[in-house]
């Protein structure tokens, strides 16, 4: 059985969308799990008024405490062997589970494998991050990025007790940091299966985390350090390396907790620093061409 696990926040509007493409499954082997983070609108009357038609819906309120405390909040409740993460102004395609099933049952009892990975499409068709090249293809996350250079997100099929052995880091005061922290530390580890599947339907609120993400990180200096820190640390590319060197020193000044070992530079960063700098031209350069 899979476990979806959905994290709302005041989306009281959008959460019917979403369950009707889990009532539409042509197979229908999970549960639904809904964390409410606190939120201010009608969102728990919503959610106590899914009954499940073929699976159960659980549903948990809790105190406001960002993306990251909701999903170790959750993959502790989970009853199922792989856990999916679907935000709430997403949905699935109709025949998703089914799609997924079949690459689940294959990689279950191989221990170098986390998850299966799918595909994301926008509600106007066009796939996140544009065709791939493959049918299927068994890779850890970081090379999927790097070495193979498919830069969009994927649907995340992911072992439940992979999740349990690396759960999001929680710092006080901060209520956001990048996924890709757990999922750089994952791929150290663990390979997954990409599939040239559509699996997931997005579209992004003007509210939402995804349009948000800069300031974010600037509110959230925290996981923003660990999160530079980790991908030099772990890139295996040059250029990545070079971006997550950059924007680390970018925002070593504005962590509070910066002396801690956890997200203290590395010999290797402190000899770099100087060409850290060269970095920020660069930078500039490149939001100004996307403007």
């Amino acid at each position: 059985m899979l476990t979806i696990f959905t994290p709302a926040y005041n989306r009281a509007n959008l959460l019917p969308r979403l369950y009707e493409s889990l009532c539409r499954q042509t197979v229908k082997d999970f549960e639904w799990l809904i964390v409410d983070d606190g939120s201010t609108d009608n969102t728990e009357d919503v959610c106590k008024s899914f009954t499940g038609e073929g699976f159960d819906v659980h549903y948990y309120r809790k105190e406001n405490g960002g993306k990251q405390r909701a999903i170790n909040y959750a993959v502790e409740r989970a009853k199922g062997e792989w856990f999916i993460i679907l935000d709430s102004d997403d949905y699935l395609t109709d025949n998703a589970i089914e799609l997924v099933l079949p690459h689940l049952q294959d990689i279950a009892n191989k221990p170098e494998f986390a998850g299966v990975m799918g595909l994301k499409q926008n509600i106007n068709g066009e796939i996140s991050g544009g065709e791939r090249h493959y049918d299927v293809l068994d890779t850890d996350m970081l090379s999927f990025r790097t070495k193979h250079g498919y830069r969009a997100e994927s649907i995340e099929v992911m072992c439940t007790s992979v999740m349990r052995e690396f759960p999001f880091p929680e710092f006080e005061g901060e209520k956001f940091i990048q996924e890709a922290v757990v999922w750089n530390r994952i791929a150290r580890r663990y390979k997954c299966r990409y599939i040239n599947k559509v699996l997931q339907i997005i579209e992004y609120q003007s509210e939402g985390l995804s349009s948000s993400a800069a300031d974010l990180m600037r509110r959230n200096p925290c996981g923003a350090l660990l999160y530079y820190k980790e991908a030099f640390m772990y890139g295996n590319t040059l250029p990545y390396r070079f971006w997550a060197l950059g924007e680390y020193w970018l925002y070593y000044s504005a962590c509070p907790r910066r002396h801690e070992d956890s997200f203290r530079p590395t010999l290797s960063m402190k000899l770099l620093r100087p060409l850290a700098w060269t970095y920020i031209p660069i930078r500039a350069l490149r939001r100004r061409l996307r403007r």
